[in-house]
């Protein structure tokens, strides 16, 4: 069960519904909630809450035929839909989220399952390729790096540190 906590931080004129995909590594979805929203949009209208209360979404993959996916999640005003409805932007989050889409769904995070349990995953690009253990001075440690297998001469050389 995915479940979501909103907050009306102001009074929401209109009604806005929920969308919440569970997508491949590439991006592309495996299930979401065009088909089926969260029924709590639909029986509690965002245009009834009141600023400052907190309401519990929950939804639930009808079928999800994989071991692996990234929890995304939007919001859209309107009847017509995720896909053609009105998409709201995300215009903040904290702490720091990717977001996707033309900046209207930001990516939750990764998960999998390891012995029949869901786990999280780190973000791409937050685990080095070669981890390290270099400290420093004043508690600084370099924990690791990312390096491109190959770099022909000429090319720019994209790497990674990992500082901590």
């Amino acid at each position: 069960v995915v479940s979501l906590v909103w907050e009306a931080l102001k009074p929401i004129e209109r009604d806005l519904r929920f969308y919440v995909g569970y997508l491949d590594r590439e991006l592309q979805t495996l299930h979401d909630t065009r088909f089926y929203p969260p029924t709590a949009v639909l029986w509690y209208p965002t245009s009834t809450w009141q600023p400052g209360q907190k309401v519990l979404v929950q939804t639930l993959p009808w079928t999800l035929a994989s071991d692996e996916f990234v929890l995304a999640v939007g919001v859209y005003a309107g009847e017509d839909g995720w896909d053609t409805g009105d998409r709201l932007p995300v215009t903040s989050t904290e702490p720091a989220l990717p977001l996707l889409d033309g900046q209207t769904v930001a990516r939750l995070g990764a998960f999998r399952t390891a012995a029949g349990r869901w786990e999280s995953l780190p973000p791409a690009g937050t685990v080095p390729a070669q981890p390290l253990d270099a400290a420093f001075a004043d508690g600084l440690r370099l924990e690791g790096v990312t390096l491109p297998a190959t770099v022909k001469p000429g090319e720019t050389l994209d790497l990674a540190l990992f500082w901590r």
